[in-house]
């Protein structure tokens, strides 16, 4: 928990330091242009200067968009460590890990969102700041190009499952929770 509470403060730091000091990131003297080549993915970036208003708004974007995944995250794990809580003290049907489990679902079914229109947001954001005219993608299976990028908003489904079945187990729970609260009624 520790190393995302420092993930989320360096995410606060980077948009205000884009907005205090915006030379430190970046000097607005040059220009940028040629290609450069990651794998076999190729980048032609255009003879732009790249100004600072646009790189402040992709610190920005991206301190905030980051800051609020990693908050995310804190309080997914604090949920996680409420429930291992329950757990050590031999309490799983605890009203506190019931609801720890349910509030866990819900974050991953809403970072199932979030991480990937950050991911989208953060190419996109990147494209635009460099105004990237093509790229060229070149490896053994396919070649082509493209030129534009357009921001698509998309739900990673493997995490949106994985947060439906959290979901699920935690109304299991509730269920085991009522039908302990009956026996111990009877008894």
């Amino acid at each position: 928990m520790v190393i995302t509470g420092l993930a989320v403060l360096a995410c606060l730091v980077v948009p205000l330091l884009s907005v205090l000091q915006p030379g430190l990131f970046l000097d607005d003297t040059g220009m940028v242009s040629g290609s450069f080549e990651i794998n076999s993915l190729r980048l032609h970036i255009s003879g732009a200067a790249v100004s600072f208003k646009r790189i402040q708004t992709f610190l920005f974007s991206m301190g905030f968009f980051g800051g609020l995944s990693m908050t995310l995250v804190l309080f997914m794990e604090k949920q996680i460590h409420n429930v291992l809580k329950c757990v050590h003290n031999e309490k799983p049907f605890d009203a506190l890990c019931i609801t720890s489990v349910k509030v866990l679902g819900y974050c991953i079914i809403g970072g199932s969102v979030l991480w990937e229109l950050t991911k989208n947001l953060s190419v996109y954001l990147l494209y635009r700041m460099l105004e990237l005219d093509t790229v060229v993608i070149e490896s053994p299976l396919f070649t082509g190009s493209f030129e534009g990028a357009a921001l698509s908003f998309s739900v990673n489904v493997s995490i949106l499952g994985i947060g439906i079945i959290v979901l699920l187990l935690s109304y299991v729970f509730e269920y085991g929770s009522y039908l302990q609260s009956e026996y111990d009624a009877t008894l």
